[in-house]
């Protein structure tokens, strides 16, 4: 029983920080810019407006503004950013779609702004990118509410037969 709830956690865990850090790669993917950086600790105060009009480059700008803490910080107690490398895996192979709805925003932003890259342009996909993650949140929890029993046991919609 107390296996079935880490597990649960732990599959939650990983989707809160996986899902995200699929996002801001294909964010960045989108832009040009480079990989995701390795995690470091949680900034509580965020980039100042000086630091933010003193960045020499859109992809400076967009480092210090990017919600990296959505992917995994330092000082997360539950997840490594090593153990995410394979959940990422799981959800490129079950859920492929994650990744597709992503990129299929973001060039929709970038094409009705005819290509053109600004600190506005970036804002808006920062912007997009916490609206579909939001909603991929939300969407995800409903599933885990509809088939998980008090007791953790789980079953499918409209089949009362209990699958593990």
């Amino acid at each position: 029983m107390v296996a079935r709830y880490v597990t649960s956690f732990m599959s939650y865990t990983l989707y809160q920080f996986g899902v995200p850090n699929i996002g801001l790669t294909e964010l960045r993917k989108t832009l040009n810019f480079g990989p995701l950086h390795p995690w470091k600790d949680y900034d509580y105060t965020g980039p100042s407006e000086k630091a933010l009009a003193s960045a020499p480059s859109l992809e400076a700008y967009y480092d210090l503004k990017e919600p990296w803490h959505a992917a995994g910080y330092l000082d997360n107690d539950f997840v490594l950013e090593k153990n995410l490398v394979v959940a990422i895996a799981f959800f490129d192979k079950r859920f492929p779609s994650i990744r597709k709805i992503y990129r299929m925003r973001f060039e929709e932003i970038l094409q009705s702004e005819q290509g053109k890259l600004d600190r506005k342009t970036i804002d808006r996909m920062i912007k997009e990118f916490l609206s579909v993650t939001d909603k991929m949140e939300k969407a995800t929890e409903r599933m885990r509410r509809n088939h998980v029993y008090s007791d953790g046991t789980c079953y499918r919609p409209n089949d009362e037969k209990i699958i593990f």
